[in-house]
């Protein structure tokens, strides 16, 4: 794999190292009579299973999955016997595929194709990554994955590994932030997708586009932009050349048909190398049609011809979530009552109808400078109201969310959450330890995790019933928990991962104690105006400001904080916990709107900053432990820390980031968010045993 392979351009040459993703391209007088064989890489939709249902996928989801290993290892041979260097594999989920371990390995076996996967990271496995056979692993967190987990098991696993990024209006502003996070993972580069398709809400117009190109200049991480932007972003181009859809590339769909990228929406039949490369070289007019959908970046005009020598390094991507709500109330006929309150002009999906915008103005929840998506689904799962959608980095429905607080008794903390479709976590009370045995084993038929804890079911995940249901997610959640529960006390909510027995089972070990307790409301202003953070700390008691966060100690009342906070568009979580874990991820000077940013200041390193931060801890806290603080990663550096006094050690975190010339953006969160959960639905399902 480290000798590099000649692959003849139109006019040109190029030698492409599989190994490394080295390529060296001459065009000289020598390369002129030149003319390609074969397209350099094919997009692969090895199939059309999927664990997430991404609003803006691209993918027909009617389309078969008609590839096995057997076809694919003799297609995948004959296209690297005509030239061809690269395969992508996307889907759907490429590690959906059954026997997607054997083909890999065949291919290497039979061929020198570099091999590379456009993966959610929801079902990545280890014993692949561990062969080594993969050049690049793209992982998709645009919305809907848990990326961070994913990220750290690649970079441990030594895999190399880039991210892409669906960038929307709303994404812009959360960009700089998300790209020094990536660094501080490990990813090598980050690829901006732009959207293509009918939701006009998604495109980027003009002041995007300036702040984007201005972004891309700034980032501490190679990024990659999409062909699909065209020529309207300013940012430096390898070549002024068209996209190369349908001749440099060609997209290989699951039912094996072939077309030009994957938001063409006209396919041929092709099953074999010979069908594949047979309308490769007959239908050149048909395969360079630009795509009918909004957001195509193909202009018609020709490439730039480039004579000399050009090298660059890179792999070949293929272009492969969820915002939730859970309400907790008294009773399940109060959580109905809420369904009932938003069900007229519900729309899924959809901008805020006219209904909910007259409800959200009425009650007094509607969002400064409002706007809003209605979620994809709404449903009750017990005593709770749910609702999700699976297209949003960051709140989808605050108005919603709003109107919650305010007629729920308790709104589980988190905005979004990053995850392969809601996942159901509950706890069934069972009549004694036999019957939760019972519970446990149909739940385990039905492909739940479920694990036993006294007379106590513990139930996880997206049973295999609720797959193929024709009413979404949430509502056959519903319907399987009362299904499996029966007569029995039960209590449910959505988590922001998947689950497994071992999960279950080790926050299971920490439910005989009972972390000391503090009520305290996070409010969280990102990108929502410089003045709101002040106006609120200002008009809320027992409130302090630390940047962009404000925290309500002891709130004995959180309804009208939370809602005030939610109406001025910030993320608001209730944690019931004297001791929260602090996050900061620390990176170069935020770009500027206009303008070019600043020359970067000198390397920090995570050493100089922990030891930093401790002086100015010692100082600011006197005695109190600083065992828990951390400082990891290199160029972007992660902070973490334990505390009951998160206030001082933010501000400390503000300050002396701020001495080295840098920017620290801050998270605080609940520090053991499933133990926390588990405590809830068992303390659920007592009240209710009780009664």
């Amino acid at each position: 794999m480290d000798r590099f392979r000649a692959h003849p351009l139109d006019g040109a040459v190029l030698f492409f190292q599989p190994s490394t993703g080295i390529h060296l391209r001459l065009a000289n007088d020598a390369t002129r009579a030149l003319r390609q064989q074969a397209p350099r890489v094919v997009m692969f939709g090895i199939t059309n299973a999927c664990n997430l249902r991404c609003a803006y996928c691209s993918r027909d989801a009617e389309r078969a999955s008609a590839w096995t290993v057997a076809s694919a290892a003799d297609a995948l041979e004959g296209l690297a016997n005509a030239g061809t260097l690269e395969i992508a594999f996307g889907g759907g989920e490429p590690f959906a595929f059954r026997g997607f371990e054997e083909l890999l390995v065949e291919t290497r076996r039979r061929t020198e194709l570099a091999l590379h996967v456009t993966t959610n990271g929801g079902l990545l496995d280890d014993a692949i990554l561990a062969r080594g056979i993969l050049g690049e692993v793209r992982l998709s967190l645009h919305e809907g994955v848990p990326w961070r987990t994913a990220g750290r098991r690649l970079l441990a696993s030594g895999q190399r590994w880039g991210a892409n990024v669906l960038v929307t209006p709303r994404v812009v502003d959360a960009l700089p932030v998300l790209l020094h996070e990536l660094a501080a993972l490990g990813a090598h580069d980050v690829a901006l997708l732009s959207y293509v398709g009918p939701d006009r809400g998604r495109h980027l117009g003009p002041v995007d586009e300036e702040r984007l190109a201005a972004i891309v200049h700034a980032s501490p991480l190679p990024c990659r932009v999409s062909v699909c932007f065209g020529r309207r972003l300013d940012v430096p181009r390898l070549f002024d050349a068209d996209c190369g859809a349908g001749h440099d590339f060609v997209t290989l769909g699951p039912d094996r048909r072939l077309q030009s990228c994957s938001f063409q929406d006209t396919s041929a039949p092709a099953e074999t190398a010979e069908e594949i490369l047979a309308l490769w070289r007959a239908e050149r007019d048909w395969l360079a049609r630009r795509s009918p959908r909004d957001g195509c970046g193909r202009d018609g005009s020709a490439s730039t011809r480039v004579d000399g020598l050009r090298v660059w390094q890179a792999f070949s991507g293929n272009n492969s979530g969820v915002c939730v709500l859970v309400a907790k109330f008294a009773t399940a006929e109060d959580a109905q009552r809420l369904l009932d309150e938003v069900a007229p002009g519900f729309e899924p999906g959809e901008p805020y109808s006219a209904a909910w915008q007259e409800l959200f103005a009425r009650e007094q929840v509607d969002r400064e400078g409002g706007g809003g998506r209605m979620p994809d689904e709404i449903a009750t799962i017990g005593r709770s109201f749910v609702a999700y959608t699976d297209s949003a980095l960051e709140d989808d429905f605050p108005d919603l969310r709003a109107l919650a607080w305010k007629r729920g008794v308790f709104v589980v903390p988190g905005a979004v959450h990053g995850q392969a479709g809601p996942q159901l976590l509950a706890v069934v009370r069972g009549r004694d330890h036999a019957d939760a045995e019972a519970i446990t084993a149909q739940a385990r038929a039905d492909g739940a995790a479920a694990i036993t804890h006294g007379a106590h079911a513990l139930l996880a995940g997206v049973p295999a019933p609720v797959h193929d249901a024709p009413d979404g997610w949430l509502a056959p959640l519903g319907r399987w928990l009362a299904a499996i529960a029966g007569d029995r006390p039960s209590s449910a909510e959505l988590h922001p991962r998947r689950l497994s027995e071992d999960d279950l089972a080790a926050a299971a070990r920490t439910l005989g104690t009972d972390p000391a307790r503090r009520s305290r409301l996070v409010a969280t202003f990102r990108g929502a105006g410089t003045r709101f953070p002040g106006d609120y700390a200002h008009a809320i008691d027992r409130s302090v400001r630390v940047g962009e966060i404000v925290l309500v100690e002891d709130v004995v009342r959180s309804k009208r904080p939370a809602i005030r906070a939610l109406r001025m568009g910030a993320d608001v979580a209730d944690l019931e916990v004297d001791e929260l874990a602090v996050e900061a991820y620390v990176g170069i000077p935020r770009v500027p709107r206009r303008g070019r940013p600043e020359p970067a200041p000198p390397p920090l390193e995570a050493r100089e900053l922990e030891d930093a931060l401790r002086t100015r801890l010692r100082g600011t806290l006197g005695d109190v432990p600083l065992g828990s603080l951390r400082c990891t990663g290199s160029g972007t550096l992660t902070v973490r820390m334990r505390t009951t006094t998160p206030a001082p050690v933010l501000a400390a975190i503000l300050a002396e980031t701020k001495v080295f010339g840098r920017e620290a953006r801050l998270f605080v969160r609940d520090p053991d968010p499933l133990g926390r959960a588990l405590r809830r639905l068992r303390d659920d399902v007592r009240q209710r045993r009780r009664r």
